[in-house]
C-alpha cells in the first residue's frame, strides 16, 4: 500500500513538469525515469541490472525499437496478468538456480555481491527481479504455449513443402524438427497478437530520445518530462 503511494506520488510529480515552467536543477542524478506502464514506472536502473544479470528472454523482434526498454514494458503486462490469472509463482529451488547462473558468469558470489553493490541493489532483490523473470516464463508458457496445436496434416504439408531441406531423409526421421519449426512459429504470432493487443489496453507512456543539449546544460524541458530525476528507492 505505501509502495502504491509512494509510486502515484511519483507520478503526480513528473506530470507536473507537462505544465510547470522549466527550470533548471543541479545535483547529481539518482535515476531516470524511462517509461511508465499504467502504475508502474520503468527507470534506467532497471534497464541496466536487467542487461547486466541476463534477466532478460527473447519476446518480440522490432525494428527500431530499444529491445531492452520494450522487454521491460512487456515483461510489466506479462506479470499483471500473471497475478490476474493466478499463475503458479516460482519455486525458491528455481530462483536459486537461475541465481547460481548469475554467480557463475560475475565470476562468483564475492564478485556478485559486488556488483550488487554497484547497483544499488542486495541479493533479496536481486531474487524477486530472477522470480519476475520465471513468473513471466511461467505465464507464457501456461497462457500462450499451452494451446499451440500442431496436425499432422500441418507437418506433412510442412515437409512436402521443404523437401529439399531434408537431404533425402523420410518424413519420420524430420518429424520432431518440423514440430519444433511450426510451434516456434505459432508460437511467436500468437505471443506477437497476445503483447500487441495487451499493449492496446494499456496506458504507455515512453519518454522521447534525452538530447545531448539537455543533458549539457543540466535541466529538464517539458518535452523530455519522463526523464524527469527521481530516487526511487526511498
Amino acid at each position: 500500500m505505501l509502495f502504491r503511494f509512494r509510486i502515484t506520488v511519483l507520478i503526480f510529480l513528473f506530470t507536473l513538469t507537462l505544465v510547470l515552467p522549466v527550470i533548471p536543477v543541479s545535483g547529481k542524478v539518482i535515476d531516470q525515469i524511462l517509461a511508465v506502464v499504467n502504475d508502474h514506472l520503468i527507470t534506467e536502473s532497471d534497464l541496466r541490472i536487467q542487461k547486466r544479470f541476463s534477466l532478460e528472454f527473447p519476446l518480440l523482434e522490432e525494428e527500431g525499437k530499444d529491445t531492452h526498454l520494450q522487454f521491460a514494458i512487456d515483461q510489466v503486462l506479462l506479470l499483471e496478468d500473471a497475478e490476474k490469472f493466478a499463475t503458479e509463482k516460482p519455486e525458491e529451488s528455481e530462483i536459486t538456480a537461475w541465481l547460481k547462473k548469475i554467480e557463475l558468469a560475475a565470476g562468483g558470489a564475492e564478485n556478485l555481491l559486488v556488483q550488487l553493490s554497484e547497483e544499488g541493489i542486495n541479493q533479496s532483490e536481486l531474487r524477486q527481479k530472477i522470480s519476475n523473470t520465471l513468473l513471466s516464463k511461467k505465464f507464457i508458457e501456461q497462457r500462450i504455449n499451452y494451446f499451440i496445436f500442431i496436425s499432422d496434416n500441418e507437418i506433412n504439408a510442412y515437409y512436402q513443402d521443404h523437401l529439399t531441406s531434408w537431404n533425402g531423409s523420410a518424413l519420420e526421421n524430420v518429424k520432431s524438427q518440423i514440430y519444433a519449426n511450426l510451434f516456434e512459429q505459432k508460437r511467436k504470432t500468437k505471443l506477437e497478437e497476445f503483447l500487441i493487443k495487451r499493449r492496446s489496453r494499456s496506458t504507455i507512456r515512453v519518454s522521447p530520445p534525452y538530447s545531448s543539449d539537455v543533458r549539457q546544460n543540466n535541466f529538464y524541458s517539458p518535452t523530455n518530462s519522463l526523464r524527469h530525476v527521481v530516487q526511487i528507492r526511498v
